[in-house]
């Protein structure tokens, strides 16, 4: 069955653990619903600025654990868009959640575990580490996991991985922008932590507007992103983060 260990550290970084190693901590129907009902208390967390998915032992995440699914052949196609759904509402989870979310990754990011690492603002990954989406080796399209993977990854680099072609390691995967950084083995931590302690110190505010303005910039024209970019600026103006900042930075003006 699998669980989710969840870690509240107190630096603000959240660690979300998948542990499920007997299938190389694929995520069982339980565990879809532990992401999303812990992200969505993360969200309305003041205490919490980032959110770091990680896998227990040598694995990140091989996918959603089919062995929950039950008997395919003797479902309906709304039975099937019934069991989809948990898939769905934790992609959407992951995607829209307003603080940073980065993925720790070792071993195998298969299938939707992938998709979670192309989801994540930051992704690093130990340099041996693989990444494919094998689905198709079993007649199944990747379907949700293509769009989670084309938000990060252009069509040429995404469609070779889609088709099971083959896995690729952290070094490809960081050539086509799936992860941040590839490390060797003996850095992955150490990476890791920075990236922690500088989002830990980070404006709330600040990055919470960065990244939904990423997000909502996409598909308008230049002028229109332009557009909010300054209304992004003029409500950051506006935040006890950047009043408190301001202040801060020329009282240390004054000093020098």
């Amino acid at each position: 069955m699998g669980s989710v260990e969840i870690e509240q550290r107190d630096d603000g970084c959240l660690t979300l653990t998948f542990n499920n190693p007997r299938v190389r901590n694929a995520l069982s129907l339980a565990m879809l619903v532990e992401i999303q009902r812990t992200l969505a208390a993360a969200a309305q967390d003041p205490k919490c600025r980032l959110v770091v998915f990680r896998g227990f032992g040598a694995d990140f995440c091989a996918g959603r654990d089919i062995s929950d699914v039950g008997d395919i052949e003797a479902l309906s196609d709304d039975d099937l868009r019934r069991d989809l759904q948990p898939v769905k509402q934790t992609v959407l989870a992951i995607h829209d959640f307003p603080k940073p979310v980065m993925s720790a990754v070792t071993g195998y990011a298969l299938g939707l575990g992938a998709s979670i690492v192309a989801l994540s603002d930051i992704a690093i990954a130990d340099a041996g580490a693989r990444f494919g989406y094998p689905e198709v080796k079993i007649g199944i399209p990747p379907s949700l996991t293509t769009i989670s993977l084309l938000a990060t990854v252009p069509p040429k680099a995404a469609l070779p991985l889609l088709f099971g072609a083959a896995m690729i390691n952290a070094r490809e995967a960081q050539s086509i922008h799936l992860i941040t950084k590839a490390c060797d083995p003996d850095t992955v931590a150490a990476t890791t932590e920075d990236w922690i302690d500088r989002l830990s110190k980070a404006s709330p505010s600040a990055v919470a507007m960065c990244k939904r303005l990423v997000r909502t910039s996409a598909g308008l024209d230049f002028a229109s992103k332009l557009d909010l970019a300054v209304e992004t600026a003029v409500a950051g103006f506006r935040t006890e983060d950047a009043t408190a900042g301001r202040r801060a930075f020329l009282k240390k003006e004054r000093r020098s």
